[in-house]
């Protein structure tokens, strides 16, 4: 209810105080719980609060709350604060909370891959696989960090490619996605062929996917 109220319009019930009190609920009932609510509906809202903090406190109140741990690898993970042993360290712990959910190995994949830890790296996506092989979503997250930083681009596309090799499972990114960020691996690569055909197919996928669009109209000239 605390999004629907924050998210509707009042005409058919949205009130952003009653978002509010939601929240307050929620933290009456599970400490945890409620700094991750406060946490989403500050996002909602467009606010910058002070994430880290309120995840940090999520902690706190339960060292085993799985969704904190997953959110503040993240918050360490991002290009303007590169925290990767603080990532990695929230990684492991959120996968000896729940050692199947790839969320887990996909923050340890994104730190190893930060790091240019590649042996590493190895090592974690084949035990994501072997934790969970119906979830390839932990090579398309180490991919995407690769073209981020713009390193080891074989090894970037290999994790697109394999993440290509099944069907994704449901909330995960398109195969659309990941051809499009497999043609601007591609690019960067200096195999631009490669790239417009990749993005090429990323817009067969999906034809409504206007960075790929706007990607493949670029490269074209």
């Amino acid at each position: 209810m605390m999004l629907f109220y924050n998210r509707a319009p009042g005409i058919i019930g949205g009130d952003k105080a009653k978002a509010l009190r939601e929240v307050e609920a929620i933290a009456r009932i599970d400490r945890a719980k409620g700094y991750m609510a406060q946490a989403r509906l500050a996002q909602e809202q467009a606010q910058r609060p002070p994430l880290e903090d309120l995840y940090k406190k999520a902690i706190e109140a339960n060292p085993d709350d799985y969704e904190a741990h997953i959110a503040l690898g993240n918050i360490y993970l991002g290009s303007n604060v590169r925290r990767f042993a603080d990532a990695e360290s929230h990684a492991r712990r959120a996968l000896a909370i729940e050692p199947t959910r790839s969320s887990g190995h996909s923050v340890l994949a994104a730190a190893m891959a930060a790091g240019k830890r590649w042996d590493d790296l190895d090592r974690v996506l084949a035990a994501a696989e072997r934790a969970n092989a119906d979830d390839l979503a932990p090579y398309y997250v180490a991919g995407s960090i690769l073209l981020r930083d713009g390193t080891d681009l074989p090894r970037a596309e290999r994790c697109f490619r394999k993440y290509l090799t099944q069907e994704r499972e449901g909330g995960q990114a398109s195969h659309a996605a990941a051809q499009w960020r497999r043609g601007l691996v591609l690019e960067k690569a200096g195999r631009r062929a490669e790239a417009i055909s990749a993005l090429e197919t990323a817009v067969r996928l999906d034809p409504s996917f206007e960075a790929a669009k706007k990607d493949l109209k670029r490269m074209k000239g």
